[in-house]
């Protein structure tokens, strides 16, 4: 009988020791999960605003593209008119600038809208909604941002352009899962707020051949630049 009791002891310690073991490497495999989800968090979020950057905007896009049915989306961007201001300052002062800039947006938007920081002074609302539900948070947002933007010992005053894009598809017809071509769109309609009532300008195809043509302009030029010799190119202005 003792050694029967003994045996079973013995059986007992076993499968404790096993159980433990097992238990220690659930516990590292999950730290290995947080520890990549970390880091993949990390290469998606901006280090100063803590918002998503490019990456992560994209990845928000693909989420919303993936949901049934698929979420209506569209691209806000908004960038300062004036963004050398903010060129000027020491990298405090900038900082301060976006983070305020970041902060008054922040408060325009509504549940399901989401901020990303996707360049350094330009931020892109990915809109639950249409273009027109964009266009109202653009003016929204340039509302809040009429009041100074103090920057320490400074104040600036930074008005702020609007280029909208609808999500969905690409230019040839494929769906759009990332939202690069709606970012791309709404960035080409950013370019031509100059013409844009009120400071915001949806994107349409005729914009597309227009940066089109404006690409292969600056590339005739640059060729033609390095290719000419200088006492040869003039340069003519028509008032």
């Amino acid at each position: 009988m003792a050694q029967v009791g003994l045996l079973g002891l013995l059986g007992l310690l076993a499968y404790t020791r096993q159980y433990l073991l097992t238990q220690d490497n659930r516990q590292l495999l999950a730290q290995l999960d947080d520890g990549r989800e970390q880091l993949r968090r990390s290469g998606l979020l901006d280090q100063l605003t803590g918002l998503p950057n490019r990456a992560g905007l994209a990845d928000l896009f693909a989420g919303a593209a993936s949901a049934r049915p698929p979420a209506a989306t569209t691209v806000l961007c908004l960038r300062p008119n004036r963004p050398h201001l903010l060129d000027g300052l020491d990298q405090d002062g900038s900082d301060a600038a976006i983070l305020e800039l970041a902060e008054r947006i922040t408060r325009c938007l509504r549940p399901g809208d989401r901020l990303a920081r996707i360049a350094e002074s330009t931020f892109a609302v990915l809109v639950a909604g249409d273009t027109d539900v964009a266009a109202e948070i653009g003016r929204e947002v340039m509302l809040a941002v009429e009041a100074p933007v103090h920057t320490g010992h400074r104040r600036l005053h930074l008005s702020l352009a609007a280029g909208i894009a609808a999500g969905g598809v690409h230019h040839d017809g494929d769906r759009d899962h990332d939202g690069a071509s709606a970012v791309q769109q709404a960035m080409i309609a950013l370019h031509t707020v100059a013409d844009a009532p009120a400071g915001i300008a949806i994107f349409t195809a005729q914009m597309l051949q227009q940066h089109a043509e404006r690409l292969d302009l600056s590339q005739a030029v640059t060729r033609c630049l390095r290719t000419s010799p200088a006492d040869t190119i003039g340069v003519l202005f028509e008032p």
